[in-house]
Formats: C-alpha cells, structure tokens, sequence
C-alpha cells in the first residue's frame, strides 16, 4: 500500500490553517521582509545561546542590516504592487534596496545617528509608500495607515499574549516539575522569537491590500472619537497657551529662554502635527474646538517656532552643532515649510507631504558632507580648539602644551564635554593630532590604563568601546587641566579627588604591617557638617585589649587616641592642597610615600595609609571632604 504524505490534510487537522496561510501569504506578498525577520530571529537567538561563530561587530552590523532591511522592503514592496510593477523591476528596485541597506549596515566604521537617521527614514516610508508617483486623495493614505495602526495594535497584543502566555506555561511546568530543569535562556528565546519575527509577520499580513479609499470610508469609533475630540485636542491647545505665555516672559523680561526647550518646542510641534493628521476625517464633523484646531494650528505653530529658532540659534552658538541639536534643526525646517506651505497654498496641500517630507529630510541627513556627524564633528572639533586656544593648551604657533595654573571652570568644563563627545561616539581619530604630544604622559600617569588596547578598539567596531572609559579625564590631565563632569556646577560640585590605588588596603590583598600590631580601615567622610568619630575596641579571651578613639575634623586633622590620654594627629590639608596644586589625581607606586605618614607619642606608634582623598572647591576655595585611609598601630 503506497503511502502518501497530504501536508495540507495534516494542518487542517491539527487546526494550523490559519497560521500555515499567514505565514505563507506574508511570505508570498512580502518575501524579503519575512527573511529579514527570520534573520533576525535566528542570529539574536544564537548570540543569546553563544552558538554564533561571528563576531559581536558583525552581528550587530546584520541585526542593522534585518531591521533597516525589513522596512525597507516591505515599503518598496507596497509601491511596486500599488503602481503595478513589472517582476523584473519590482526584483531590480529590491536589488536597490538591498544594496542600499548592506551599504548603511556595513560601510561605517562605527555606529553612528546615520544608521539611526537612515532607519527612520525608511520607517516614514512605509506610510506613504503606495502613494508615491501617483494621484490619490487624502482619505485613502489616512485610511491605509489607520488600518495599519489597528493591525500593528493586534500583532503587538498577539506577541505579547503569545510571549507572555508561552513564558507562563513553561514557568509553570518548571515549578511543578522540577527535573525538567528548564534552561532560563528559552524565555528569551521565546521573547525574541515574538518581537522579531512573530509580531513582524503578524503586521505584514494585515497591511491592507486596498489603497483608495472614499471620504465615506474613513469612520472613527466612538472611543477614538472621543479621545480625538475631548482629550487631545484640549490638550494640545493647552500646551500651546502655556509656549505663547512662556513668550510673553521672554520678550517682557527680555532674556534667553532655557537650554531644553528646543526639546520641548519640538516635541510640541511633531506632537500637533501627528494629532492634526490623526484628526483628519473629523475636520469638518468633530467639536468647534477640534475644527478651529484643524484650520488654524498652522498659525498657531507661528510663535512656538520663533521660539525653537531662537532656542536652538543660542545652543549651536554657545556649544556647537552634535547630532541631537542637527536633528532638532530638521525638525525646524521640516515644521517651518510644513507650515509656511500650509498657510501660503492650503489648497496645493496633501497630508501625505508631512511624512514625506519628514523622510526626504532624514536621509538627506544620512550620508554625505552635509550629513549630521560630519557637520556635527567639523562643529567640535572647532569649537575643541578654540576652548584650547582659551586655556591656552594650544600655542599661536599651533602647537600642543601641558598648562600650569587655574583655568576657569567654564572652560574646563565645556572641554570636558567636547572630548567625551570624540570619546564616547569612537571619534576619536579626528582629535588624534590634540592627542598625540600627551600620549607620554597619559602612560606615565595612568601605568595601568592600556592607550594602545583602546586605540585597536577604535579601528571597527559598531559596539561601544568601553575602552575610552575616563579617557578625556586622563588626556586633561596629562594637559595640566582638571575634568569636570557635566553635571558639576561651579562652586558646589567642583570636587577634586586623588586616588592611590596601591594603599587602598582590602582583605584579599597582601599587605604588610610590621613593625605594627593592629590595622583597621576608614572611610572618614563627614556628611552633615560635624566632625567624623569613631570608636574600636580589639578584643581576646573575653577581654578589652585595646580601646581606641578615631577622629577626623572638618578642617582634615585626623587623630587617633588611646584612653590613656595618649594621642597622634596627622593634618592631611597640605597634602590634598599639595595634590591640588598638581592637579593629581591618580598616584602612582613611586609617588605613594606622599601618601603614607607617621607619627609617635609616648610609645603609641601610628602609620596612615591614604587610600584617597577628596575635597570640594567653594567659591574658588578648596575644602577638605575626606579620606579613605588605612591606620597601622602600635599601642
């Protein structure tokens, strides 16, 4: 009897129909999305199981490319069927794109905001992917993206009910059968498996197929509605009131408006913008409220965009252009033209141009000269030179040289900012000429700190190198110059802390004590303005030995004192004073005997290790703060 094996039959059976056709009409209708899902599900569950044989840089640059990959295609695949594309262009037009999203993925040195641009771009594009290089009315791109909002509310609702129930029967089954044993690592499998390519796919099948819709079609819920009308609107008109009062202030008291507010004016704009296209299909039916809403908020936007010009304006010229002030600047240009067209051409306008627009915008920002980290980096790095010009790091001959003295706060601390900007985004081969007259002394300070390793981690890399950690600490340093952090404020967080890491005693570390006879370990800080004391006793056979007094004044005098009325002081104000002075802050082995002192009194002998000192500068003044110390005696 010959066997013949009916897949059809077998999933109809087990009830598996519906999934077997949403997997494969998603797949017929969106081939390279699915893979790129798929590619994204198995190489995050193999870095997850250490199964992968690449490396972390490739993975990461793969997980770029799926992601980038997914929407691309799955817009461009919208476009060809909306036009009727022919096979071998719609392939053709994939191939494009393919390569466009490998080049973004695999090209740059570095993880950069141009893959973070480039990926919101094509994100943008799938809103109005269908509607490109064709006629179609306003009503059939909202209702195409109202029906895609409803289907990415169920996928996301789907993947979670999936994930969670899935991790929930697992859990269950490990807790009430223990020798299963289940490994900890399938419950996120099971989450990467539902983000990455469930959820996805679950989407993809629920794009609609229809692409013009009629005015008639384009109907709110009653919930929707109510949301639209009563809450968002009021909303938005409040928010607007309270930007048009904060500008009244400006201009009455004729002063700068605060550093995020560009942040907040932005958020504004792309916030009203959104609720005026959702409210779309009730412009003409909502409250009077929502429709005066709709007809004059591009007017309304007049005055928040002076303020965000004047905002951002006053950060670029103060600190420099970075990739977040470059996106705020776009988002100004793209509100200033949405708005000036609306008002100047209501007739010419279509709500497909805001999205598009918004794109166009994002990849130009993405590649090129003009793109925002080359902008961004040319920005600081001048301005990098000019604040060495003012601390006179940098000579009128051009050259690079350790400085001696106090440099203003500000100045410190705007340097500060700019090189943990080369640092941290792995910039930092454009500051390698400022950085090469100090590579001597950066090792001669920092012997532990390998310079070499976190340079080769700065050749490609799309990770963070963790390698630059606290390097632009190290490099003022080595320029004679304090790092301040950039949440200090001058004159109560300017800290200075000096560290010697080889007397920092601990209980695994090797430590000699002879000719004492006891140790002990302090961190003497004071943290409500009194005088740090406190009290050990050494205790054997049941009986007090040893009892003794330990003290450290706020002005830094540390006393040690048995109760006999034998007492040694040690001042440690010239010593943090001292290192001070040299802008010290990191003590090396050959410098340790600085840091140890001694003292005797009537045969009580006392040695004081100095782990680490600290000190607050206060109106220009240093202040004694603490110590960590290790105290070696000899009753």
């Amino acid at each position: 009897m010959d066997f013949k094996f009916d897949f059809k039959a077998f999933i109809r059976r087990f009830q598996f129909e519906y999934v077997y056709n949403v997997l494969k009409e998603a797949f017929i209708r969106f081939p390279l999305s699915v893979l790129c899902a798929t590619g994204a599900t198995l190489t995050s569950i193999s870095d997850t199981h250490d199964l992968s044989w690449l490396t972390d840089d490739t993975i990461y640059r793969l997980m770029t490319f799926f992601a980038n990959g997914l929407a691309l295609f799955t817009a461009a695949s919208l476009y060809a069927e909306s036009i009727g594309l022919a096979k071998t262009r719609k392939w053709g037009l994939m191939a494009v794109g393919s390569g466009t999203a490998a080049a973004f993925a695999v090209i740059p040195d570095h993880f950069t905001s141009a893959q973070l641009f480039f990926g919101f771009a094509v994100s943008l594009t799938m809103l109005f992917a269908p509607y490109i290089g064709r006629k179609s009315s306003e009503e059939s791109l909202w209702q195409f993206n109202y029906l895609n909002g409803v289907g990415l509310a169920i996928a996301g609702v789907s993947t979670f009910v999936l994930c969670a129930g899935l991790s929930a029967v697992i859990g269950s089954m490990n807790y009430l059968f223990p020798i299963l044993d289940v490994p900890g690592r399938l419950y996120g499998d099971i989450w990467i498996f539902g983000a990455f390519f469930f959820g996805p796919v679950a989407f993809m099948y629920q794009i609609p197929r229809q692409f013009d819709y009629l005015a008639m079609d384009c109907e709110m819920p009653k919930g929707i509605s109510f949301i639209a009308n009563f809450l968002v609107v009021p909303l938005v008109l409040i928010y607007t009131f309270i930007l048009y009062v904060y500008s009244a202030k400006i201009v009455a008291l004729w002063e700068l408006p605060k550093g995020n507010l560009a942040y907040l004016v932005t958020g504004f704009g792309a916030a009203g913008v959104a609720a005026r296209l959702a409210v779309f299909p009730m412009r003409h039916t909502g409250t009077i409220l929502l429709q005066q809403f709709y007809k004059y908020f591009p007017y309304l936007l007049l005055v928040p965009l002076a303020l965000l010009s004047l905002g951002i304006y006053t950060r670029i010229s103060q600190y420099g252009v970075t990739e977040e002030r470059y996106a705020i600047a776009l988002c100004l240009v793209w509100l200033a033209g949405l708005t000036a067209w609306q008002i100047a051409r209501p007739r010419a306008q279509h709500i497909k141009q805001v999205p598009m627009a918004l794109a166009a915008l994002m990849f130009v920002a993405s590649f090129g000269p003009w793109s925002a980290v080359p902008v961004s980096e040319n920005s600081q790095l001048a301005r990098l030179e000019g604040l060495l010009q003012v601390a006179g790091v940098k000579t009128p001959a051009g050259s690079y040289v350790p400085v001696k003295g106090e440099i203003a706060f500000e100045t410190r601390k705007e340097l500060s900012s700019v090189l943990d900007y080369f640092y941290e985004d792995q910039k930092n081969g454009k500051i390698a000429h400022i950085e090469a007259p100090f590579i001597v002394a950066m090792k001669a300070k920092n012997k532990d700190y390998d310079i070499d390793d976190a340079t080769r981690c700065g050749k490609r890399s799309f990770t963070r190198c963790w390698s630059y950690y606290g390097r632009a600490q190290r490099l003022m340093e080595a320029m004679g110059l304090r790092y301040v952090s950039r949440y200090d404020t001058e004159g109560t967080n300017d800290d200075f802390t000096t560290h010697a890491n080889t007397l920092d005693w601990n209980i695994d570390q090797l430590t000699r004590i002879a000719p004492y006879d006891y140790i002990v370990r302090f961190w003497a800080y004071s943290y409500n303005q009194t005088d740090w004391t406190t009290v050990r006793t050494f205790r054997e056979g049941g009986k007090d030995i040893l009892t003794v007094n330990f003290n450290m004044s706020l002005a830094g005098v540390f006393t040690v004192s048995t109760t006999d009325g034998r007492t040694v002081s040690f001042d440690l104000m010239p010593v943090l004073a001292g290192l001070y002075a040299e802008n010290k802050t990191d003590i090396q082995e050959s410098e340790t005997a600085r840091m140890m002192l001694t003292a005797e009194s009537r045969g009580l002998r006392v040695a004081l290790r100095i782990g680490e000192l600290r000190g607050k500068i206060v109106a220009g003044k240093l202040n004694f703060e603490g110590a960590q110390v290790t105290v070696l005696l000899s009753p």
